[in-house]
């Protein structure tokens, strides 16, 4: 499932809350919005199987940029928000990133791994911009909320911790199916934790980890 089949049977039910500060996205929200985001992609030129990186605290966009990445057949990098900017700067030249999105909050790691990433392109930052970066608000904006004429299911690239050395990413085949189709994993957990549309699910941890991700 995705959050446009929850936009059209609920739209105004919270999508996501952040616990600290009560800011809420509703699903309809969500939805357009990860909608814009997907349009951006694709009007900077990255198509099914290119690569996203989100360098990013806990917020109220990373769900966004998750959805965005998802529903155009692209793979996503979490970089863990406590790298500095050598380690995070690793990550996302390894994982081959061609659009990096960061918030002003992480602006210190952000700039010192520009001199990194040659060869990614698009570097967007979100609640503020910083030299080498484009603000992600008015980028996002400036895109139609329609949603891509096709929409293939796209997938993570994530990485380990590097405890025995650099970091390791993981890259499985992407699945070949439509965003609209089920998917099997969303359905085996749905089952195996009694997942309802009246769920409501907590996540104490950073979202750059796989289970809270």
């Amino acid at each position: 499932m995705h959050p446009g089949i929850h936009a059209a049977r609920t739209p105004d039910q919270p999508a996501i809350v952040m616990a600290e500060s009560g800011e809420t996205l509703s699903y309809a929200e969500l939805d357009a919005r990860a909608n814009r985001v997907a349009q951006l992609f694709w009007e900077r030129g990255l198509r099914p199987g290119d690569h996203v990186a989100l360098f990013l605290e806990n917020h109220l966009r990373y769900y966004e940029v998750y959805w965005a990445a998802i529903r155009s057949g692209l793979y996503l990098t979490t970089v863990n928000r406590y790298l500095t900017g050598e380690e995070a700067a690793y990550i996302v030249d390894d994982c081959g990133a061609r659009l990096l999105v960061t918030s002003h909050a992480l602006s210190e790691p952000a700039l010192a791994l520009l001199e990194e990433i040659a060869q990614c392109p698009h570097r967007l930052m979100i609640d503020g911009v910083a030299p080498g970066y484009e603000a992600y608000e008015p980028a996002v904006e400036a895109c139609p909320e329609a949603p891509l004429a096709e929409r293939p299911r796209g997938g993570t690239m994530l990485y380990s911790s590097g405890t025995t050395g650099r970091p390791k990413g993981i890259l499985r085949p992407l699945p070949g199916t439509s965003i609209d189709e089920p998917d099997p994993g969303t359905a085996f957990f749905q089952q195996l934790f009694a997942v309802t549309p009246q769920t409501v699910y907590l996540s104490p941890a950073p979202l750059y980890h796989s289970a809270p991700l």
